[in-house]
């Protein structure tokens, strides 16, 4: 799923595809859901079709900010855990006022 939040992100980025508004990723926000499962028990699975969303609204909504891969790893991480816990990330990023 971190790859669904890359994807985000780089969407919004300026030196990625500058997508400033959530609606012009709406194809890739579709598309992460079209390729979820529900095979959770199973050590393959990638995320169900909520979570891959999810994976990919979270990177864009990080794409506001300028991070190193490695910031994005952590930066993502801290915020999606809850998400697999099932739990909505309603936390602040450390460096903005936008809610996640």
């Amino acid at each position: 799923m971190e790859a669904d939040g890359f994807a985000g992100y780089y969407l919004r980025k300026p030196q990625g595809f500058n997508k400033k508004q959530f609606s012009e990723i709406a194809a890739a926000y579709e598309f992460a859901a079209s390729i979820g499962d529900f095979f959770v028990i199973f050590p393959n699975h990638h995320g169900t079709p909520w979570q891959r969303r999810a994976a990919v609204r979270l990177g864009f909504l990080l794409g506001e900010f300028s991070f190193t891969a490695k910031e994005f790893d952590s930066q993502f991480f801290h915020y999606y855990s809850d998400v697999l816990r099932g739990k909505d990330a309603s936390v602040q990023p450390r460096s903005s006022n936008i809610r996640i």
